[in-house]
């Protein structure tokens, strides 16, 4: 699929393949600060699990120069977006995995891969079943079954814990998790292993709560030690059940 460098706002531009959904998650980021970012370290050490094309790693970025990134994106063309923008904005100490974050080591996972609606590829192809039936109420539902048309690829999943222990010191912080994985969030938190939970300082997950999801990550995370608290996102339609959850240790 072609990309297009598109003008997201004012001075403000982007490689991606889908401009309605780039322009979507701009005004998400930039816009709306939909991803509240806490107070950090001056140079802290933050995991974009699900880079996508590189948007939230630009945001954390500007207010945070001197941060370290690691950004997670498995689907290929979203993956040469990403390469592109971190090259178009000049940012460095972004290290780019291109792969899956899971709760098990995976050399052959099935992932959807909508070209049209990239963002919302996904391992958990079910969990978009709500979303896009509300989807079909509002835009019809043959312009939402050609969203939803998936590319099926079969992507590798690694562990959280496993990458980190290859690439980071055991002792060290990790200021902020960020987590948008379409219905993959719980499975991303269980590849946490419990000697690595205390070095995280704090997350901001993107939840859409089907089936307790929202719960059962509020009581993970609880249990962790984290202080949390969730709100409807604001985005959305308001039949669709998402959230922004936050979590704050101590």
């Amino acid at each position: 699929m072609s990309f297009s460098l598109l003008e997201l706002a004012d001075g403000f531009q982007a490689y991606a393949h889908s401009g309605m959904e780039a322009r979507f998650i701009y005004q998400e980021i930039f816009e709306d600060h939909s991803y509240v970012l806490p107070e950090l370290p001056k140079a802290p050490l933050i995991v974009d699990v699900g880079a996508n094309i590189g948007l939230f790693c630009i945001y954390a970025k500007r207010a945070y120069p001197e941060a370290r990134v690691m950004a997670f994106e498995p689907a290929p063309e979203s993956l040469r977006a990403l390469r592109l923008n971190l090259e178009l904005h000049r940012l460095d100490e972004v290290t780019v995995h291109p792969f899956c974050l899971g709760s098990e080591r995976n050399d052959r996972a099935s992932f959807a891969y909508y070209p049209r609606l990239p963002g919302n590829s996904t391992l958990c192809p079910e969990e978009q079943v709500p979303f896009k039936a509300r989807l079909s109420e509002l835009l019809g539902k043959t312009l939402t079954t050609s969203l939803f048309t998936p590319r099926q690829l079969t992507v590798r999943v690694e562990r959280l814990s496993h990458v980190l222990a290859d690439t980071e010191p055991t002792d060290a912080d990790i200021d902020l998790v960020k987590v948008d994985v379409e219905g993959a969030e719980l499975d991303v938190l269980g590849g946490i292993d419990d000697r690595d939970w205390p070095r995280i300082r704090n997350l901001v997950v993107e939840v859409a709560d089907t089936s307790g999801k929202l719960c059962a990550i509020e009581t993970l995370l609880h249990d962790r030690g984290f202080t949390v608290s969730s709100a409807p996102t604001t985005f959305m339609d308001q039949g669709l059940p998402f959230y922004y959850l936050t979590a704050t240790r101590g």
